[in-house]
């Protein structure tokens, strides 16, 4: 019992990291985008 509750917390923790850097790379990439209009911005979007 005890593992599979560990094993339902580390699977929960993980979606929250996994959900926290997703957002914070858009939120990023939207600032690159916002900041550095269509040129730059979108080369790098492009390649990634």
């Amino acid at each position: 019992m005890k593992t599979d509750k560990y094993d339902i917390l580390w699977r929960k923790e993980r979606t929250i990291i996994v959900f926290y850097l997703l957002t914070s790379l858009y939120v990023f990439l939207k600032e690159i985008k916002s900041n550095w209009g269509n040129g730059i911005g979108l080369q790098i979007l492009n390649y990634s």
